[in-house]
């Protein structure tokens, strides 16, 4: 269960609280990441997180599980510009293949 990170965006939250890709996210907020917990993990979603607040993922790196703060920060518009082609790129790929 969780999420396997293809890429941490330089500079962004995630990466100055050491997350790397390759890392498996597991849980957040204590929350596990899997199919059972979709309501629960949806309903934190919803409840609005804001720039600032602080997240704990739980994330696996080989055997060892470690809890990682993480502080949204607001994304730059540059680097969201960036993410975004970047995103489109790949499913304009995916959807050729």
């Amino acid at each position: 269960t969780g999420a396997i990170l293809r890429e941490v965006v330089s500079s962004s939250p995630a990466e100055k609280a050491g997350i790397k890709a390759g890392d498996h996210l597991v849980s957040i907020n204590g929350v596990s990441l899997s199919n059972e917990n979709e309501p629960k993990i949806k309903a934190m979603h919803d409840s609005g997180f804001k720039i600032g607040d602080t997240l704990a993922f739980g994330v696996k790196r080989g055997a060892d599980i470690s809890t990682v703060s993480v502080v949204l920060e607001k994304i730059p518009e540059a680097v969201l510009a960036t993410m975004i082609e970047k995103h489109t790129k790949e499913s304009h790929q995916v959807a050729k293949n």
